[in-house]
């Protein structure tokens, strides 16, 4: 049987700001500054490291086509990476564009694996791969590839799409430890507290995102 918030009345909804009914509540809380930290775990530093994954995928539809991926970690600074190597590679003389995993948001359209019933209400769990248009994020690439030399592709769980891991040809992974990805990590679902957020949540899908890599 289907479940969640999508197939009840729902007004409007996206990743920032979501309906807020009475039963559903998935809209943006800032953490509190005074809000203990999650348990430490061990983890690396801030780095970058370049992995070649195949493509075979990208090979066939457009030979010669750079298609890089850019992931890692949650507030490691994939987003800017990816900005920025696009704006670089630009600035080289060679076509390049930009896609971002969180312009094929579902918002409230999202699949039953990004929503928790909690204390009466659905709340949001936005990191889920059932929060993303998978297929749309596809064509996109596909469709950038007949018109662009290098296509950057950022997300933070690329991988949870096979199909479209196949599309590229080399991915860089950014990886930070828990406590700097914590303390950068300010935006939240309302209705969570962020701490059991990032505790249960956030951390534990950066590392099935990392066994899936």
């Amino acid at each position: 049987m289907a479940i969640g918030p999508q197939h009840g009345t729902l007004k409007r909804g996206s990743r920032s700001t979501d309906l807020v009914d009475g039963e559903f509540d998935g809209s943006c809380a800032p953490k509190d500054p005074g809000e203990t930290a999650p348990k430490k775990r061990s983890g690396p530093t801030t780095s970058a490291t370049p992995v070649s994954i195949g493509g075979t995928a990208a090979s066939a539809l457009a030979p010669g086509v750079l298609v890089l991926g850019v992931t890692g970690a949650p507030g490691s600074g994939k987003t800017s990476l990816a900005k920025d190597l696009a704006e670089m590679l630009r600035g080289k003389e060679l076509s390049c564009t930009l896609i971002l995993q969180d312009d094929f948001g579902l918002g409230k359209n999202a699949g039953n694996g990004a929503w928790f019933w909690e204390k009466g209400k659905w709340l949001s769990y936005w990191e889920s791969p059932d929060s993303t248009d998978w297929t749309s994020m596809e064509t996109a690439i596909e469709e950038a590839m007949k018109e662009y030399s290098v296509v950057v592709v950022e997300g933070h769980c690329i991988f949870s799409s096979e199909s479209l891991s196949k599309l590229l040809n080399c991915l860089v992974w950014m990886d930070v430890d828990d406590n700097t990805s914590w303390h950068r990590r300010w935006q939240y679902p309302r209705g969570w507290k962020p701490s059991r957020y990032f505790s249960d949540f956030i951390w534990p899908g950066h590392e099935v995102a990392l066994l899936k890599s």
